[in-house]
């Protein structure tokens, strides 16, 4: 089996060269989008991240700058999941606060 994922029909906007398609051995060929900077603490300290889906336009800001966005993103009803990329993580307090009904862009 190729280790190449096949194409995958997606339409992001914005600098395309943050899309990344690739192969995930246990759950087969993934799309996404890689960071626009990085913004994290050292190790020890806390960091405070702000996840922002608005209508299909996500935010994600780190320590008080944006680090990454994306639009056209698919809502859908589901659990919601945090996860560490290739390390240890540990979560002090998750708050989850719904957006006014009437949200704008």
């Amino acid at each position: 089996m190729s280790r190449r994922s096949p194409s995958i029909e997606r339409s992001f906007s914005g600098d395309k060269a943050r899309y990344k398609e690739f192969v995930n051995p246990r759950l087969g060929p993934m799309c996404g989008l890689g960071k626009i900077k990085a913004n994290e603490k050292e190790p020890g300290e806390w960091n405070t991240y702000d996840i922002t889906l608005n209508k299909g336009d996500l935010t994600l800001i780190v320590n008080g700058e944006k680090v990454n966005e994306a639009t056209k993103v698919d809502v859908m009803a589901g659990k919601i999941g945090v996860q560490s990329e290739g390390g240890i993580i540990e979560f002090k307090t998750i708050d989850i606060i719904p957006l006014p009904t009437k949200c704008t862009k």
